[in-house]
């Protein structure tokens, strides 16, 4: 703002260099916030995160692009997920399993509690009797402590299926 003059926006010439202390004392936080945010991109969370992101955006974009909801069988949602048949909170084994994931509309998914009776029914068609009863006895198996550079690979796997650079 040329021409404005420091009375304009402080009280007196004591008000202007608090602010302008304050101003400078709020440098190194924000410095700090910038090393904890680079710090972050090798984190496990982080690239745990990217895995699971590029991974449902897959399944949603690419293999499923073209299929129903899993559960219900609709094609025409607003909104579609990456829904897990075997909860992805509670069976941390099969997280990442691409046949324990499938698009699945909004409404089955979060209000439904992913419509599972259903989807399990599609789930044997789509990819068997067998595979769906591999998924069912993988529960409470020991999960496998997961490397950085093992999410890192899945990530850069999955951005080349979706032929994103």
């Amino acid at each position: 703002m040329r021409g404005v003059r420091w009375q304009s926006k402080f009280c007196g010439i004591g008000c202007a260099a608090q602010f302008a202390a304050a101003e400078v004392a709020k440098k190194p936080l924000i410095e700090a916030k910038r090393a904890k945010k680079a710090a972050n991109v090798e984190s496990l969370k982080w690239w745990s995160d990217q895995h699971s992101l590029w991974l449902h955006k897959w399944i949603r974009e690419e293999r499923d692009a073209f299929k129903p909801c899993v559960s219900c069988g609709c094609s025409h949602s607003s909104e579609f997920h990456a829904g897990h048949y075997m909860n992805a909170g509670n069976h941390a084994e099969l997280r990442y399993e691409e046949d324990n994931i499938h698009k699945q509309c909004s409404r089955c998914n979060t209000h439904l509690s992913g419509n599972l009776a259903m989807y399990r029914i599609e789930l044997i068609n789509r990819i068997g009797l067998e595979r769906v009863e591999w998924l069912e006895s993988h529960v409470g198996h020991r999960t496998v402590k997961r490397t950085i550079e093992w999410h890192r690979e899945r990530v850069a796997m999955y951005k080349n299926r979706l032929r994103v650079k």
